[in-house]
């Protein structure tokens, strides 16, 4: 059934666009970069598919000067004591092969400066998915992330402006900006990020967001409540989503597959060792976004196929959650080490699949229920309609 929503929903709009002539306009899509993250790769697909489902042609903006290096970097060192811990630098020659032959599948366009972007050319940019708004953090090209404050205080803090204005949209005319379920990726900000955040989207006419407390960020600042819609990837079937996935790392005996970006915590330890004893699967298969000695050399294809194959999935990741239901995994989600003020993403996500039930620790935490997805099917086909309804509206405002 959800399959089908989808695919109506796309046809509707599909006709809309196609019947008005603009089938071939091109839309320039704004996200994070970076070659070591599965959920931002997957995001961008995507969303890349949505828009070429309605007859756009859609390309991915790269821009590889989009702020000096060696500025972020030597803020970097000062501001996390000369640790700089290049996410993609651990990655090895394989793992970013694989990186590279699944983004191969996405339209990308590489410019050196945001000046050198023709606009003249695009009908739309749309920003989003990922926390692209999260006015805590800017980041290298690398996709590092540095606390803003230090930068902003820093005698160039106008790069540091610079970055929030390209994920803003602040450099096109304000008719061809579009905001697809974009996050804030933190629960509360301070004074600076509030002013950040405010300026920002008041450069729209209309925006949605990706989570409840990002809606409530929003409201308080501005008075008007954006509509929350899901994250993109929902947009997508599983079969399709099959469609991409590679099986050349996926063991072939049972397993338990984690993909834990706060690491192996507490929290993440004690689940790991309440499902060994419960299941009697021993083998398991660590993944994360800084690749370790004992980590396989996946892509978001595998990433795809190890959560769809798996015994179980232990996660504190937003986009390891929505695939492990999609693909109706058995899921535990355990809260990021460190992270306790990103957990609203999965906060509204397992409310709105009605998988409460999955989070570790929480009094309705149930292991027996741990591939429930009884009430997903349907969640996903009302959030998939909102998707499609706000986009509707956004794409004749």
């Amino acid at each position: 059934m959800a399959s089908v929503t989808i695919v109506n929903s796309r046809h509707r709009l599909q006709q809309e666009f196609n019947s008005s002539g603009e089938q071939r306009d091109k839309v320039g899509i704004v996200t994070l970069d970076g070659n070591f993250n599965y959920g931002n790769r997957l995001q961008l697909y995507a969303v890349y598919r949505i828009y070429k489902s309605l007859g756009f042609d859609p390309e991915y903006l790269s821009v590889s000067n989009l702020t000096p290096h060696t500025l972020v970097d030597s803020m970097a060192r000062v501001v996390l004591n000369n640790k700089v811990d290049d996410p993609q630098s651990l990655s090895s020659r394989d793992r970013l092969t694989a990186f590279s032959r699944f983004n191969s599948m996405v339209k990308t366009r590489h410019f050196n400066r945001i000046n050198d972007i023709p606009q003249n050319e695009y009908k739309w940019f749309s920003v989003g998915s990922d926390q692209v708004w999260n006015p805590g953090m800017v980041r290298n090209r690398s996709n590092m992330p540095i606390p803003i404050r230090p930068l902003l205080l820093h005698r160039d803090a106008k790069w540091a402006k610079h970055i929030i204005n390209w994920y803003f949209l602040g450099f096109c005319e304000r008719d061809k900006r579009l905001a697809l379920a974009p996050s804030i990726g933190i629960d509360h900000l301070d004074d600076v990020q509030e002013s950040l955040v405010k300026d920002g989207i008041a450069k729209f006419d209309t925006i949605s967001i990706r989570e409840e407390a990002g809606a409530n960020i929003i409201e308080r600042l501005c008075g008007k409540r954006p509509p929350v819609i899901c994250d993109p990837t929902l947009m997508v079937t599983p079969d399709d989503w099959r469609a991409v996935a590679d099986d050349t790392l996926t063991p072939t005996t049972p397993y338990i597959f984690t993909y834990l970006l706060g690491g192996i915590g507490c929290e993440a330890k004690e689940a790991l060792s309440d499902i060994h004893c419960r299941s009697g699967v021993e083998n398991v298969i660590h993944l994360s976004d800084r690749q370790k000695p004992d980590e396989p050399d996946a892509g978001p294809s595998e990433f795809i196929s190890l959560i769809d194959n798996a015994s179980h999935v232990v996660t504190d990741s937003f986009h390891a959650a929505v695939f492990a239901s999609m693909l109706r995994t058995p899921l535990t989600i355990v809260h990021r080490e460190g992270g306790a003020a990103m957990f609203s993403r999965l906060e509204s996500l397992t409310k709105r699949l009605g998988i409460e039930h999955t989070v570790f620790g929480s009094s309705g935490y149930d292991y027996s229920r741990a591939g429930d997805y009884q009430q997903v099917p349907d969640a996903i086909t009302s959030m998939r309609k909102e998707f499609s309804d706000y986009l509707r509206i956004a794409l004749r405002a």
